[in-house]
């Protein structure tokens, strides 16, 4: 799994605290793969989980200064968003239909206002 944070730059996961988990809760019925995403490195700004079990979406703000917290799901050519309005400890939640083994890339960043630029981004993978 390839992590990356800021400018595309790659990076452990240690050093980011982006991580995908592999199965968690799965049973022999799904066997895709879940991924957390979580945005900053001395500063956790927001943090995104894709849950392969409900092809579920969910992004948190952790830091609270005003930025929305944006995840970007991306399979196939397909991107999807879902993003707070800021706040500290907010989260929105979303639920997309995507097939089975599908692989996806899930982006948290922040951003000031709706059309700010992204900022404190992190990548992660998993399978739908």
């Amino acid at each position: 799994m390839i992590l990356t944070a800021g400018r595309g730059k790659k990076i452990s996961a240690a050093a980011v605290v982006a991580v995908g988990i592999v199965g968690l809760a799965s049973s022999p019925a799904y066997a895709g793969e879940s991924a957390l995403a979580v945005s900053g490195v001395e500063i956790v700004h927001a943090e995104a989980y894709f849950k392969h079990e409900t092809e579920t979406v969910e992004v948190c703000d952790r830091r609270g200064e005003g930025k929305r917290a944006v995840a970007r799901l991306k399979y196939g050519s397909t991107k999807r968003f879902t993003q707070t309005l800021g706040g500290l400890d907010t989260c929105k939640k979303n639920n997309y239909s995507i097939a089975e083994g599908t692989n996806v890339t899930l982006t948290v960043c922040v951003r000031d206002g709706a059309h700010g630029k992204f900022e404190h981004c992190a990548t992660a993978h998993g399978e739908a």
